[in-house]
């Protein structure tokens, strides 16, 4: 049996060995492709794809990635000879095609290729498509917590993007940092964005984030102000701000910041526990009151539940804590 095994075993080897000349030799040769490709300025176009399918069957097609470098300049060595259809496509420019010989011996003569630029709108629609697929990639991988990766395909991301469109990847970049605590990074990519454009909400908001976790809270104030009132803010940034205020003595001024958290993270706990330390330092009992009560039940195992609950015993023995 093993020695039958052998035999069909070498058989199988002898067919592969004779069937991979054969697909090898689809398109291969001796022949020379090579082409110069400018823009209508007659300047070099650095980076165009060149794709190649024979004429005479199209199922053949030449699957190697061939590139211009700075000079427009690409050339490969070993194709068949014959008619290819040559079809050259670069962002920002109408592709083109064309059919071109390919001799077998001797020397070929370059092609010239002239691209003819798009509408600067279309130019862009291009590069935000060509930047989705690696804007999803570098999204799994910050998810995956590989932050170092992320960041490289976000750099790549923002090369193809104009600087218009580029603060919402810049916001992206900076969360990455954020994840790993290195906060001083972060807010130097997102000062980058705002360089771009000085009103964009998401930078505004996550730069708000930042300096208010780094301490700086007349910072964190002063970027809120920018951002518009009916924008949400992370319930934690509004919370850090306002209980600067509370402990600095400033009651009224923490208010409104913690009104704010409540009123778009009803949910939160803890907003509704700084609350009510802030109207109980008011003087506004029987907010206080439904504050520390809302709180016990979100969140009835927190370490603050015993405080909330003490004092909502003073509260409801005499009004007011002693």
């Amino acid at each position: 049996m093993r020695q039958r095994w052998l035999g069909v075993a070498g058989l199988a080897l002898a067919v592969m060995a004779l069937a991979a000349p054969v697909a090898a030799q689809d398109w291969a040769g001796r022949g020379r492709i090579s082409a110069i490709v400018l823009d209508d300025q007659a300047k070099p176009v650095e980076g165009a794809s060149l794709k190649l399918r024979f004429a005479a069957d199209e199922t053949v097609v030449f699957e190697r990635e061939l590139t211009t470098d700075k000079k427009g300049k690409c050339s490969y060595l070993g194709l068949k000879g014959g008619s290819w259809i040559l079809r050259v496509e670069a962002i920002g420019f109408e592709p083109w095609e064309q059919m071109i010989e390919i001799y077998s011996q001797g020397i070929t003569e370059p092609v010239h290729v002239n691209l003819v630029r798009l509408p600067d709108e279309v130019v862009r629609a291009q590069r935000m498509a060509a930047a989705a697929d690696l804007y999803d990639e570098a999204g799994a991988l910050s998810a995956s917590g590989d932050y170092e990766k992320a960041r490289a395909e976000y750099e790549k991301v923002l090369a193809e993007l104009a600087p218009a469109d580029q603060p919402p990847v810049l916001v992206s970049l900076a969360k990455t940092y954020m994840d790993e605590s290195r906060l001083e990074e972060a807010a130097a990519v997102l000062e980058r964005s705002l360089a771009i454009d000085p009103a964009h909400v998401g930078t505004l908001r996550t730069l708000c984030a930042v300096v208010a976790a780094q301490g700086k809270m007349a910072e964190a104030e002063a970027l809120l102000a920018r951002i518009p009132a009916d924008e949400p803010i992370h319930p934690t940034t509004l919370i850090n701000i306002g209980m600067t205020h509370y402990n600095n003595g400033e009651s009224e001024a923490a208010r409104p910041f913690l009104d704010r958290a409540v009123i778009q993270q009803p949910v939160e706990p803890l907003a509704h526990y700084y609350r009510g330390l802030v109207e109980l330092s008011l003087g506004a009992n029987d907010e206080a009151r439904a504050d520390f009560e809302t709180f016990l039940s979100l969140a009835p195992d927190r370490p603050e539940a015993a405080t909330a609950r003490e004092y909502l015993g003073y509260l409801t023995k005499s009004g007011t804590p002693q």
